[in-house]
């Protein structure tokens, strides 16, 4: 997904700030909005529709996942990050349930969060994997992982036909579809997955996804 457009809804400054730099160390040259409260981004979001929201829960004059529920209701379309000092799992829950494409908390590294919106843009569900292991509730053929690669990550060098692998892997295609889209057997798609998890020293398909996307 190609982003020229990002909102950030956050009523700290700094938080905006630092977002903004995220943001363009990831996407490049772009149009950067940003508002302090849901009630400052309405306007904005008359005039333009951006291709990525990062929201805080907790923001001045809303309650939690309710200014979410507000902000689909009238922004359907682009895919919402949650970027939140509040972790309990109940939030999770709720702001998977309203369709957020991912919960990043405000305590994560810059690192943590490239990864996540680079995962989101793919077509994934980002959220932390202590959190990801408890909900149980993202929804089916995307991902939920965090960030973490091994030591050694940074170093492997992968075969054409392998990142073309990972690169649908990060779709969230299952081995039957990726085989598919290839035109090769089941069986050499496992292998070649086999070897990307090696290679990367991950033991999941999701590690892989998000240890590739920290080395970009």
């Amino acid at each position: 997904m190609s982003v020229g457009t990002v909102l950030v809804i956050d009523d700290h400054p700094i938080m905006r700030d630092a977002l903004r730099h995220i943001a363009h160390e990831l996407f490049g040259e772009l149009h950067f909005m940003e508002a302090e409260s849901l009630a400052t981004a309405l306007p904005q979001l008359a005039s333009a529709t951006p291709d990525l929201i990062l929201l805080d829960l907790c923001l001045p004059g809303s309650d939690d996942a309710t200014v979410l529920e507000d902000l689909r209701a009238r922004c359907p379309g682009p895919p919402v990050v949650v970027i939140s000092h509040v972790e309990d799992l109940d939030t999770v829950r709720e702001v998977i349930r309203l369709g957020a494409a991912g919960f990043v908390p405000k305590s994560e590294s810059r690192a943590v969060m490239l990864a996540a919106l680079q995962l989101v843009l793919s077509g994934g569900v980002y959220l932390p994997p202590n959190l990801a292991l408890q909900t149980g509730e993202v929804p089916s053929g995307h991902l939920a992982a965090a960030p973490r690669a091994s030591a050694g990550a940074g170093n492997v060098t992968l075969t054409g036909r392998q990142r073309t692998v990972l690169d649908l892997m990060g779709q969230g295609l299952s081995n039957k579809h990726i085989a598919r889209e290839l035109g090769v057997s089941e069986w050499t798609v496992k292998a070649h997955v086999s070897a990307i998890l090696r290679k990367l020293g991950v033991s999941t398909r999701v590690e892989a996804v998000v240890a590739a996307a920290g080395r970009r």
